[in-house]
């Protein structure tokens, strides 16, 4: 009897112990769902983590619903980009300049990585009334990954050991100007990335392996 009862008692202790472990496994990925949450409060470890799938495919975009707007952006602690424009063919309007929300989660991603805090961002470039490209931002142990989404899939850069700010002189009449990038390079400068932009062959594109935080050009 007393065997019987030592089996339901470590039967019902079993299977409180993996319902705890379910719900608590749901609890993180639910506090690391940036549609549902502040950035702010986004664990990067975590949210890199369960964010991949088996073959490690990136899925952190899954949690983007059907209809999501540019206020919902706002609302879970996004950085915004607004721009007017033809949805159709994502051609912006040159004509009007376009509205940025959220730029001050940018700088608390500056911030935190500076000083070595794992941190995450979110970008949402809204073009038009349907279109909008996503690139979430980490930081996480040292080293910063990005991913984009757009009509063409999702795209990987990293793990890069630098976020760096390369100041220079550009257009005419020149004008102090700046580019944020992810590189493995501490000897990239600003003339290297300005050349390669504008560059034709591969070998002057690829001389030194960097990724230009494109959206940066809207926080001016």
């Amino acid at each position: 009897m007393k065997k019987k009862n030592l089996l339901i008692t470590l039967s019902v202790l079993i299977v409180l112990l993996i319902s705890f472990t379910i719900v608590y496994v749901c609890l993180i990925k639910e506090s690391d769902n940036p549609t549902g949450t502040d950035n702010s409060k986004v664990n990067a470890i975590n949210h890199l983590k369960y964010n991949h799938s088996s073959n490690y495919v990136y899925t952190g975009f899954a949690d983007i619903p059907d209809g999501y707007s540019a206020e919902d952006a706002i609302n879970n602690g996004c950085f915004v980009i607004e721009s007017p424009g033809t949805s159709s063919s994502h051609i912006l309007n040159d004509n009007s300049d376009p509205k940025v929300s959220g730029a001050e989660h940018w700088q608390r991603f500056l911030d935190n990585s500076s000083a070595n805090k794992n941190a995450f961002l979110r970008v949402a470039h809204f073009i038009g009334s349907d279109y909008c490209a996503y690139t979430d931002l980490y930081y996480a142990d040292g080293l910063y990954y990005l991913y984009s989404m757009d009509e063409y899939g999702i795209h990987k850069t990293g793990p890069c050991k630098y976020l760096r700010k390369l100041e220079g002189t550009d257009g005419i009449p020149p004008k102090d100007c700046y580019h944020y990038v992810l590189t493995d390079s501490l000897i990239l400068t600003f003339e290297d990335v300005r050349h390669a932009m504008f560059a034709s062959d591969l070998r002057t594109i690829t001389k030194i392996p960097y990724k230009w935080l494109g959206f940066t050009v809207y926080l001016d």
